[in-house]
C-alpha cells in the first residue's frame, strides 16, 4: 500500500473519530493492510476518547511496536475515566518494557506524582 494511501486513510479515520463515528473509523482501520504507528495510535485514541477502553486495550495489545504516544494514550484514557488502578497497571507495564525512553519516564513520573496526592480509585482531582 502506498504511503499516500496510509496518510489519506489515517486522515479519514481522524475525521470520523472527531465526529463520533468510531465504528466507521474502525472499519477503515481494519481495511488498512499495512499500518504505521500513527494510524494505530489514532484508533487507540479514538476508542479512549469515546470511553471504549476495552477496545482500546485490545488494540493496544495487538500493536506490534508500541511507542511513547501509545503508552501515554492508554494511561491518559484510564486516568480521564478515573480508573487510576488501570492507569497504574499500564504505567508499570510501560516501565517494565524495553521501549521506555528516559525522558518519557521522567515526564510520566512527574505527572504521576501530581496525580497520586489528588486521589486514587474512582476520583481524581488536579
Amino acid at each position: 500500500m502506498p504511503y499516500k494511501d496510509i496518510v489519506a486513510k489515517t486522515a479519514l479515520m481522524s475525521g470520523l473519530i472527531q465526529n463520533g463515528r468510531i465504528d466507521e473509523a474502525s472499519r477503515v482501520f481494519s481495511q488498512l493492510g499495512k499500518r504505521d504507528a500513527i494510524c494505530w495510535n489514532n484508533m487507540i485514541a479514538g476508542y479512549c476518547q469515546s470511553g471504549r477502553m476495552g477496545e482500546a486495550l485490545n488494540l493496544f495489545r495487538q500493536m506490534p511496536v508500541k511507542n511513547a504516544v501509545s503508552w501515554n494514550t492508554m494511561i491518559s484514557g484510564y486516568a480521564q475515566l478515573g480508573q487510576m488502578d488501570r492507569a497504574a497497571e499500564i504505567f508499570e507495564a510501560m516501565l517494565r518494557s524495553s521501549l521506555v525512553e528516559w525522558l518519557t519516564f521522567l515526564a510520566l513520573k512527574i505527572k504521576w506524582e501530581w496525580l497520586l496526592p489528588c486521589g486514587s480509585g474512582d476520583s481524581t482531582r488536579i
